[in-house]
């Protein structure tokens, strides 16, 4: 027998096919797009690299961004293989696969936009060195690129250019040339946040139509595990910006908001002790240990929406309340390794530290880097909601399982004495309580060698069809 009717059931078949296609045109763009990114990166990777230099030349950034878009074209591929094919195991895999680019996505959005204003201060102060070679050829008046090299320390950039080329338009070359590589860098900049808040919205839209082709009971099915094992993102996320911040405890005085590092620190511990918790609960359905996680959740949502707010809203105070003196200032250019920086290594309050870096250059690096802490934070949060929800639901079909069983007989299941018949003709097998009933029904259920076979708990009947 059927379940609908056969014009029902062409028009569920009709929907199914016509999400594969959109699903499948989707994933296409998704894929062209993050391979163009990757491209871009690599170009950036090409002009940056520089195998004689020491120190850090900024390339290894853009290798992130060539990874992060070669692997969400693979992931790509995958779903348009799965939507070929409707396999539901490609599709599964992707549907979680594709999950977790949102949060770098989103991340790297925000950071396009604030590095558009900071960009003038990176090529100003990396300009000079020799792995920016290609970079000056490019944007320098050719044959000019070695004035427009000067260093950004000289002091009399006359006599400097001067006494090396017999002229005195260093200064403005070097001006110039950064100039034109800032507006290039501002255009790049944009065009690819915009490709991203593209990509960002149709895997979106791919999700919704993986939902709709694979059912909510196929992936709530292997939803308990997957978003746990997506919750070392947010771990992940919690330990690097204790890190990243850790150098505020030494102006504890200075700054009010200094015990950031600490509470990111802690909210990376509480989430490594959530983390099995939940995945024990979730695989043995313990009902009580289930509650324990999701009040941990809810506790490590709190403390990150707080110390993410906190870090955004301290990017834009940090400028008026803070007013570090010089000393301060090349302290802390000197601990995080700005570019640049000289004599580091001398502690002698009387020595000009790091002349290289302004007041102003070091707070709207500090700025940037709390408004990149915010961002990071609320975007975990994303993951941890996901995560109670997820929780939430297997804590409610354990409560449902529990009322669906309480006060009826028990039957075996083999015996054909319990199938009877409902007034539609449909044979059933009467709900009957115990363990072993329960089991087997629910493992018919989840049985893909029984597509005939539906478990109705809300009409208490396992209908076959």
């Amino acid at each position: 027998m059927r379940i609908c009717g056969e014009l029902d059931c062409i028009k569920k078949i009709s929907d199914v096919r016509d999400h594969r296609k959109v699903l499948f045109f989707v994933n296409l763009l998704v894929a062209v797009a993050s391979f163009a990114l990757s491209g871009f990166s690599a170009y950036l990777i090409y002009l940056l690299y520089d195998p004689s230099s020491s120190g850090s030349t900024g390339w290894l950034n853009w290798v992130g961004l060539t990874i992060l878009g070669l692997s969400l074209t693979a992931v790509c591929i995958v779903g348009m293989r799965g939507a070929h094919l409707v396999s539901f195991d490609l599709l599964i895999n992707y549907f979680w696969a594709i999950t977790i680019f949102i949060a770098p996505l989103l991340l790297g959005i925000v950071a396009c936009f604030d590095f558009y204003g900071y960009m003038f201060v990176w090529f100003k102060h990396e300009w000079e060195y020799h792995y920016f070679i290609k970079v000056r050829t490019i944007f320098c008046e050719a044959g000019n690129e070695e004035k427009c090299a000067m260093p950004l320390s000289t002091k009399d950039a006359s006599a400097w250019c001067k006494s090396r080329f017999n002229s005195t338009d260093c200064a403005t070359l070097r001006a110039d040339g950064i100039n034109n590589a800032v507006n290039w860098g501002r255009t790049i900049t944009l065009t690819q946040a915009t490709i991203s808040i593209v990509d960002v919205c149709l895997i979106g839209l791919s999700l919704y139509l993986c939902k709709e082709i694979l059912r909510s009971d196929k992936i709530a099915k292997t939803m308990n595990d997957t978003i746990n094992y997506l919750l070392m993102l947010p771990i992940g996320g919690c330990c690097g910006l204790a890190y990243y911040l850790w150098w505020l405890q030494t102006y504890e005085t200075e700054l009010q908001y200094s015990w950031l590092a600490l509470l990111f620190a802690a909210m990376g511990a509480a989430q490594l002790i959530a983390l099995p918790l939940g995945i024990y609960a979730g695989r043995y359905k313990s009902k009580m240990l289930l509650k324990i996680y999701m009040c941990l959740i809810v506790l490590v949502i709190v403390g990150l929406v707080a110390g993410g707010s906190i870090a955004i809203i301290f990017s834009g105070l940090i400028i008026q309340t803070f007013r570090p003196d010089t000393y301060q200032t090349a302290d802390i250019a000197c601990k995080k390794q700005l570019t640049g920086c000289c004599c580091c290594q001398s502690t002698s309050p009387g020595l000009n530290r790091c002349p290289e870096w302004t007041q102003s250059e070091v707070l709207s690096l500090l700025a940037l880097d709390l408004k990149i802490t915010g961002i990071v934070a609320l975007v975990s949060v994303v993951y941890l909601i996901g995560a109670f929800i997820i929780a939430w639901i297997e804590n409610e079909h354990l409560n449902n399982y529990e009322t669906d069983y309480v006060g009826v007989g028990v039957a075996k299941p083999n015996d054909a004495s319990v199938v009877t018949s409902d007034d539609t003709g449909q044979r059933i097998h009467p709900m009957a309580g115990g363990e072993r009933l329960a089991d087997y029904l629910q493992d018919i259920h989840n049985d893909e060698e029984n597509p005939d076979i539906r478990f109705e708990s809300s009409k208490q009947k396992c209908v076959i069809m």
